[in-house]
């Protein structure tokens, strides 16, 4: 049982053009998703990626994160 799990997100690029609801960023998204009591990474994480829109959030991507496995799809 996984006592406790961090997500690092690292946004790689910058985008400097305003959203709008029909308009998903091109920045390129990285995760690590790692069980901290034994240093492994871990496997059935959804990652969830958003933008905001005014005063609401807009869900633009979802992933799972599969075991040792570099996943390269677009969130």
């Amino acid at each position: 049982m996984y006592k406790l799990i961090f997500i690092f997100i690292f946004i790689t690029e910058v985008m400097n053009s305003t959203w709008n609801e029909y308009e998903v960023p091109t920045a390129s998204i990285s995760s690590h998703v790692l069980d901290i009591s034994s240093g492994t990474p871990v496997k059935g994480i959804e990652v969830l990626t958003f933008i905001q829109n005014n005063d609401e959030w807009i869900r633009i991507g979802k992933q799972w994160v599969k075991k040792n496995k570099q996943n390269k799809n677009e969130l």
